[in-house]
């Protein structure tokens, strides 16, 4: 996995590896197989995931 600019909070949920990016104030999902798929972008909200 490349492009991203700070991944952060990392959390296994349902089979699959949900993280955020920091720097791009997105959410993505990865299941282990191919690229990431970004499931949530917050324009303006660059901030971690809730614990």
């Amino acid at each position: 996995m490349s492009g991203f600019g700070v991944p952060e909070c990392l959390r296994w949920h349902e089979g699959a590896l949900w993280f955020s990016d920091l720097a791009h104030g997105t959410v993505h999902r990865w299941d282990g197989s191919g690229d990431p798929e970004t499931v949530l972008k917050v324009p303006g909200r660059r901030t971690r995931l809730a614990s």
